[in-house]
C-alpha cells in the first residue's frame, strides 16, 4: 500500500468538521471518507483541548492523507485510541455468555522441545447471573498437572485464572476482590494492563512510564502509523500502528515492540489486536507475542482467537515458555 509520510501541525482548533466542503464536486471515495469522519467524531464525543500532543511525522496511507484535508484530526484518533473501552468489554462479555472453547497450551524448553501441554474441550453456560463450566476429553502431557491436581506452570495458571471455571461463579461473587492482591492478582492486573490498555504507564518495577507509548518522552522511540486496509473475510478497517524504531528494538529503552490494532471503519470497534512485547534485565525478561481477534455476533463482541507465544522469567521461578491457542464458538 502506497504510504506516505507527512508533518502534521495540528492545533487545539482543529476538527473533523473544520471548513466548508461541496460534497457534488467530491469524488466519491471522499464523500464516504467524510461522512465515516462525521460520523466518528459524533461516535467519540471528543472535543479538542490545550494540552494536546503534537503528533508529527506519522506515517498516513494515501486514503487517510485524502481524509486528512478534510479535516482528519489525527490527535483526535490517537485520544481514541488511548481511552478505548471496547476491547475490554468484548472480554467481559464472555462472562455472560454461553459458548464452546478449546484450550491448548503447550510448554517448551529452551531448545523448542515440548516438555508439557494441555488440551480439551469446555463448554460454559451462562444463565443470570452465574455461569458454570463442563470440560471433557482432557489430554495432558509432561508434569502439566502437579499431584495436587493443580496446574503446575505459572503462565498456564494465568490461563487458568482468566479463562477457566469452576463450580459456580455468579458476579456479585466475582466482583468482590476487597483484600490484598496476590502475586498472581498482580501478575494477571499488569497482563490486563498491557492487553487492555496498552500506552499505559506500568507498575512493574523498572519498566514504569516505558509503556506509555504516547508519552512525548518515549515518542522518539516510536514510528507511528495510520492506514486504511481490509482485515479478516474482506472487513475494511482503520489500521493504527505502533513500532519502536530499529535502534531500539529489544533494547531497555522500550517494552512495547510492536503494536497493531484494527478498528471497523463503521462503527470504530476494535476487531483485532497483535503485539510484541519485550524486556531485559538482571530481574526479570519476557518476550511475548499475541494475536487477539474479534468478531460481532447479535450486535454484541466477543472474542473469538486467541493466540499468545511466550517466553517468561521472572524472580524465584524458573524461565518458562509457552505457546496457547484458543477459538470460541458463541452459543447465545
Amino acid at each position: 500500500m502506497f504510504i506516505l509520510i507527512v508533518n502534521l501541525k495540528i492545533n487545539s482548533s482543529t476538527n473533523l468538521e473544520k471548513g466548508s466542503t461541496n460534497l457534488s464536486k467530491m469524488p466519491k471515495l471522499l464523500i464516504i471518507c467524510y461522512t465515516i469522519l462525521i460520523l466518528f467524531c459524533s461516535a467519540i464525543g471528543l472535543s479538542q483541548d490545550t494540552n494536546d500532543t503534537i503528533y508529527e511525522g506519522i506515517h498516513l496511507d494515501s486514503n487517510i492523507v485524502q481524509a486528512k484535508k478534510l479535516g482528519f484530526d489525527v490527535n483526535a484518533f490517537i485520544r481514541m485510541v488511548k481511552n478505548d473501552k471496547t476491547f475490554y468489554q468484548a472480554f467481559k462479555n464472555l462472562r455472560k455468555a454461553s459458548y464452546d472453547f478449546n484450550p491448548d497450551i503447550k510448554m517448551y524448553d529452551k531448545r523448542d522441545k515440548t516438555i508439557a501441554s494441555y488440551r480439551s474441550q469446555a463448554r460454559q453456560s451462562y444463565g443470570a447471573p452465574c455461569r458454570t463450566m463442563l470440560e471433557t476429553d482432557i489430554e495432558t502431557t509432561g508434569n502439566f498437572i502437579e499431584k495436587n491436581k493443580s496446574w503446575h506452570y505459572y503462565t498456564s495458571k494465568m490461563y487458568q485464572r482468566l479463562f477457566m471455571t469452576y463450580g459456580k461463579i455468579c458476579e456479585s461473587e466475582q466482583e468482590d476482590k476487597s483484600g490484598k492482591m496476590s502475586k498472581m492478582d498482580t501478575y494477571i492486573s499488569e497482563l490486563k494492563m498491557l492487553i487492555f490498555n496498552p500506552g499505559q504507564p506500568s507498575s512493574i518495577p523498572f519498566i514504569g512510564n516505558k509503556t506509555a507509548i504516547f508519552d512525548k518522552k518515549m515518542m522518539p522511540y516510536y514510528d507511528y502509523k495510520i492506514e486504511i486496509k481490509t482485515y479478516k473475510e474482506g472487513q475494511k478497517c482503520y489500521v493504527f500502528t505502533v513500532e519502536a524504531k530499529p535502534q531500539y528494538k529489544q533494547t531497555d529503552e522500550v517494552v512495547i515492540q510492536f503494536l497493531q490494532t484494527y478498528f471497523d471503519v463503521k462503527n470504530l470497534q476494535i476487531v483485532g489486536r497483535i503485539y510484541d512485547l519485550y524486556y531485559d534485565n538482571m530481574f526479570y525478561d519476557f518476550d511475548v507475542h499475541m494475536d487477539i481477534q474479534l468478531q460481532q455476533i447479535k450486535s454484541i463482541y466477543y472474542p473469538i482467537k486467541i493466540r499468545y507465544d511466550g517466553i517468561w522469567d521472572i524472580p524465584f521461578k524458573k524461565p518458562e515458555k509457552c505457546l496457547f491457542t484458543t477459538s470460541f464458538k458463541i452459543l447465545n
